[in-house]
């Protein structure tokens, strides 16, 4: 060791080694274990204890880091010694259970088992490790050894599942622990009566056992925890079926609404749509400026449903400005630089543009009947259209080049399209992605009658992917036929008396074919600005080297 790092002021060290302990944890060594008990693991910082003997004695009165690894290494022994440079702070205690008792380690990990419990006292953070498939006279179940067990010292815990996908029933836990602010749980759900009304952020992975789980005794639960500021849910159980019979008992009469006044962050994810759906319309929470519900069902979600009631309840919470409607999303934000921003995300499984088509004539029939009047207020629009496969690409690149795009665009999308922009009465900047469905669909609306397609339209952007000729195709004269669809799209806007400010190109273009594009560009340009059909064109690509031919130009 050099004098210069032996000789580091004490405050120092300790420093590093807190940097280290961050970086580099203890932990057990990658497939060395038996039956899943470790066997051999890495120092990690405690390594750096062993430099000199100045480190050494600053790294044994490190009394925090000693008391954050008590149990990291699964041996009474050991956590007794590092219980005993942790002084008298609070620890983390990790618990595992479950090991067969007739193992050649059974001695070694009933007593490393033993020792956790009997200190749970002093955790302020409690690792749990479950074994669901183990009989109930088993020595080390984890849950009977904390069920009711008063904590007073507890913060934080962690109930992890051996193996969260299998079929499996859903445990049940009472916890005494009036201090708890934070609880994260796998196929495990806290009794309502359990002492957490503390609690500051909760987290629910359930797998196959949601089946038996029930709508009252979801939201039961959290009412028992209104301080909450953080909710996660993930419900995973694939290839199985939501059994509504179990899922709505006993909530003939009704379900009370849960109000979560305090929570900024609220996330839902379920494989059934169903569950999803129910869970936010009965939550409560306009303080959330993080919104996510997501239902990964493979069936197609209801747009009625969809849209309902806690949708047009979470657009009330906030002035929502940009949208984003996407083939598997909609999403919301704020935009405000002097605020926080706000998102909200909804996603689903709408396949093929028959779903897409009746999501957007359903949200545009709710907003011109007030129910999503909201929505009248989003300033800038993203629009993606369902992509319908190289074949579609390569005749509509076609009709583009025979100035025929419109063509291209079912009826039925481009209708849905045309009447969800002509609620949309205050958007300004319609967002389009850089490819052959979004400029068929601009063409479409632009030669449809009157009344016009977002009358207070000034800024059309697109984003594109790897050059501008790439989203034709790479097509000969790609761009001529790009600038033609512009033009013909300012035009009709300039004679209805709602003419374009703006038009904006931004994302990536090949380094190689910016010559070509910007000479295009600037002539296509002026002419446009000087005819008055727009104020102002901005290339805000940014060109980058993807081939040879940009290489030999960088």
């Amino acid at each position: 060791m050099s004098n210069r790092a032996s000789n580091l002021p004490a405050d120092i060290i300790y420093e590093c080694l807190t940097w280290a302990a961050l970086e580099d944890p203890p932990r057990p060594k990658r497939h060395d274990e038996v039956e899943g008990l470790p066997l051999a693991f890495e120092l990690g910082w405690i390594a750096l204890t062993h430099v000199c003997r100045h480190w050494r004695m600053v790294g044994t009165r490190a009394a925090s880091l000693w008391a954050s690894i008590v149990t990291v290494f699964h041996n009474a022994s050991i956590a007794d010694t590092l219980l005993s440079r942790a002084g008298d702070l609070e620890i983390e205690v990790e618990i595992i259970g479950g090991w067969d008792v007739r193992s050649a380690l059974a001695q070694n990990a009933l007593s490393a088992f033993q020792w956790a419990v009997a200190h749970l006292h002093r955790a302020h953070t409690v690792h749990c490790s479950l074994s669901h498939d183990i009989d109930h006279d088993h020595p080390q179940l984890v849950l009977p050894v904390l069920w009711g067990r008063t904590l007073p010292s507890l913060r934080t815990i962690i109930i992890g599942s051996q193996d969260p996908s299998r079929t499996q029933p859903l445990e049940v836990l009472s916890l005494d622990a009036p201090g708890l602010l934070s609880a994260e749980m796998t196929n495990t759900l806290p009794l309502p009566s359990s002492v957490v009304y503390s609690l500051r952020t909760l987290s629910l992975y359930v797998g196959p056992g949601v089946m038996s789980l029930t709508l009252i005794r979801l939201t039961t639960l959290l009412r028992s925890t209104p301080e909450l500021e953080t909710l996660r849910l993930k419900f995973f159980h694939p290839h199985r079926r939501l059994n509504h019979a179990v899922w709505y008992a006993g909530s003939s009469s009704g379900i009370e609404d849960v109000h979560l006044d305090c929570l900024k962050s609220l996330s839902i994810t379920c494989a059934e749509s169903t569950q999803g759906l129910d869970l936010w319309t009965h939550i409560l929470a306009p303080c959330a400026t993080t919104v996510i519900i997501d239902c990964t069902d493979q069936r197609p979600t209801s747009p009625d449903r969809l849209l309902g009631t806690a949708f047009e309840r979470q657009l009330s919470y906030f002035p929502y400005e940009v949208m984003a409607i996407r083939r598997y999303c909609i999403e919301f934000t704020t935009y405000d630089p002097t605020a926080s921003r706000s998102t909200f995300i909804v996603g689903f499984q709408m396949p093929g543009v028959t779903s897409y088509i009746q999501l957007l004539t359903t949200m545009a029939e709710h907003t011109s009947l007030g129910r999503l009047s909201a929505l009248t207020h989003i300033r800038t629009l993203h629009l993606g259209p369902p992509y319908q496969g190289n074949r579609r690409n390569d005749l509509i690149s076609n009709l583009l080049g025979e100035g025929r795009l419109d063509e291209a665009v079912d009826v039925g999308l481009g209708d849905a399209v045309l009447n969800l922009g002509r609620v949309f009465v205050d958007t300004t900047t319609l967002v389009l992605s850089g490819g052959e469905e979004e400029l068929a669909l601009l063409c479409y609306v632009a030669r449809q009658q009157p009344p016009a397609f977002l009358p207070a339209l000034k800024t059309l952007r697109f984003h594109v992917g790897v050059g501008v000729l790439a989203i034709f195709g790479g097509m000969e004269g790609g761009p001529q036929s790009w600038w033609r669809v512009m033009e013909d799209f300012l035009i009709r806007r300039a004679d209805a008396a709602i003419p374009m400010h703006r038009i904006e190109v931004r994302g990536q273009g090949e380094l190689c074919k910016r010559g070509a594009w910007a000479q295009l560009w600037d002539s296509e340009a002026t002419e446009c600005c000087t005819r008055g059909l727009v104020q102002e064109v901005a290339d805000e690509q940014v060109w980058v080297t993807v081939c040879g031919a940009c290489a030999h130009l960088s």
